[in-house]
Order: C-alpha cells, then structure tokens, then sequence
C-alpha cells in the first residue's frame, strides 16, 4: 500500500479459501468511501460476506465485475485517500498485478508433482489390547 493508494483485493477468511466471487459492489467509481464502509460482497465456497474499505477516500478504479471468480489476493479495486493522477494509478495496478503473477509460481515451485508421492505408506503398529474397567 503506497501512501496515498490503497489495494482492494479478494480477502482470505478462511485456511481452506482459495478464490471467491464478486456479488456485488455497493459502490461506483468516483464515490467516496469511509474506513469500515462495506464496499463490495464477496462469496466463498461455505459464505456470502462484505468486504470493508481499510481506509478512506475514493474509488477510483473497479477491476472486477460481478459474477467475476478470482483467486485470493486478486487485485480487485484501488482506493485513493487523494488526488493521484491516472498514470499513478496505473503504474499501482501494474506493480500490483505483476505481484499477482508471481504468487502462483512461488506456490507451484513448493509442491512436488504427485506422481513422486508414494501412493501408499505403511505402518507397524502396536496391537492394541481392550481396556476392562470394574464397576
């Protein structure tokens, strides 16, 4: 988050959450947006949930459109706390979406591909002997 703009991005509300979908913006670009202020819903696999604006100022770009399915941490809106030209603007959704790009190689580079994961362990375990309890 620069000063004077802020990253609107599709949050992570749960360990398991992935992606989510946009349901619906209660706000337009070019309206002014308080700290708190529900700005736009977002559904999950398990829930439909309001995302709140982290700071003050104005919309000033809308990246996503409703029915639009993104992974989380998707760059979906940009708020500015004040006057910025449209060329700042620009060079922050760029830097934003470049970082986006990177995510999913680092994640990819951290898993192995399945075929060199055993298909089945086995284990020697210790039988287990019932437990009697006198009343």
């Amino acid at each position: 988050m620069s000063k004077s703009l802020d990253a609107v991005t599709i949050p992570k509300w749960g360990i398991e959450m992935t992606e989510g979908t946009i349901v619906a913006w209660h706000k337009e670009e070019g309206d002014t947006v308080k700290a708190g202020e529900e700005i736009v819903d977002i559904e999950t696999d398990k829930i439909v949930n309001s995302f709140e604006a982290r700071s003050s100022g104005t919309l000033v770009r809308i990246l996503a459109e409703v029915g639009e399915e993104l992974p989380v941490g998707y760059l979906i809106g940009v708020i500015a706390s004040e006057a910025v030209t449209d060329d700042a603007i620009e060079a922050f959704i760029a830097a934003q979406s470049s970082d986006e790009d990177a995510v999913p190689r680092r994640r990819q580079s951290l898993h192995h591909p399945r075929s060199r994961l055993p298909s089945m362990i086995a284990l020697r375990l210790r039988a287990l002997r019932p437990l009697c309890v006198a009343s």
